[in-house]
């Protein structure tokens, strides 16, 4: 005799079981998608046009110096000729018999060597001068580099804190909805007045207005963002929160760390219009 309950239970724990394991790998999948701070400065760094330009000349700028050195090393020169003369001119000596009077084929060739033994200081000078301009495209490159990776701290700090924001936009929005319906039912019974229901309904659009601006700003921080990654306009754009990826993990220089302290300072003042979300909320 067959139990249905039984059957019944077993695949619903077959269910629940399958379902935790989509979520599951659905919830890994997110995470490998999600792009960290480390992984945005690392994509910009290797794609972004300026930075191929700067290693370009780097690399002109390195092998004009090393092709500057080839001045203290010796010359080596060579040359062949050939030369055909004619017609051939012979000489005719009875008993002795007949003797070319030049070769028709003719070889030349040359070996020469040649080494600056004093120059007045040319060559040094030159040298010199290649070695200032190697090192005026180190620092340009490291300039541009540096450059770069504040600005995609900045703005991935500032898509992280937009993101913040309209969480808590839409919060004050839930919260202000609920505190409209319930001075409508006091309204209703005479314990409040239309005064009430107005300026609730005020501060309701000025958080609907405040949520717009927020998101119109995200918007403008993401589309410089695919433009510094190099990314189609509209792709998503997943990202981490900078709290999860700080200074100490980030594989670069002490101007890394800096520029993202320097980050965090300059963010309470990027939207000052939400500080009072900001103190309702600690």
């Amino acid at each position: 005799m067959i139990n249905f309950s039984t059957c019944f239970i077993s695949l619903h724990k077959r269910h629940w079981m399958f379902s935790l394991f989509i979520c599951a790998a659905c919830s890994v999948f997110a995470q490998q998608d999600s792009l960290t701070i480390n992984k945005a400065i690392e994509i910009v760094l290797d794609r972004h046009p300026s930075v191929i330009q700067v290693q370009e000349a780097l690399a002109a700028a390195q092998e004009h110096s090393q092709s500057l050195k080839s001045a203290y090393y010796p010359s080596v020169n060579s040359s062949v000729s050939y030369a055909y003369v004619g017609p051939d001119q012979t000489l005719t000596i009875p008993g002795m018999g007949s003797f070319s009077l030049f070769p028709q084929n003719n070889y030349d060739g040359h070996v020469s060597v040649s080494y600056t033994v004093f120059d007045f200081g040319k060559r040094s000078t030159n040298l010199e001068t290649g070695k200032v301009g190697e090192a005026s495209a180190k620092d340009r490159a490291q300039q541009v580099k540096t450059n770069l990776m504040y600005q995609v701290i900045h703005i991935y700090s500032m898509i992280n804190l937009e993101e913040k924001s309209l969480r808590i936009a839409n919060e004050a929005l839930e919260e202000l909805g609920r505190h409209l319906l319930v001075v409508k039912k006091k309204l209703e019974t005479g314990s409040a007045t239309e005064y009430d229901t107005l300026k609730t309904q005020v501060q309701l659009t000025n958080a609907m207005s405040q949520k717009i601006d927020i998101a119109n700003d995200m918007a403008k921080q993401q589309t410089i963002l695919r433009q510094l990654l190099g990314f189609k306009e509209g792709s998503p754009l997943l990202l981490k929160e900078v709290i999860d990826t700080l200074a100490p993990q980030i594989n670069s220089d002490s101007l890394v760390r800096y520029a993202l302290e320097t980050v965090r300072k300059e963010a309470w003042h990027y939207v000052p219009r939400n500080r009072h979300i900001f103190k309702k909320k600690a």
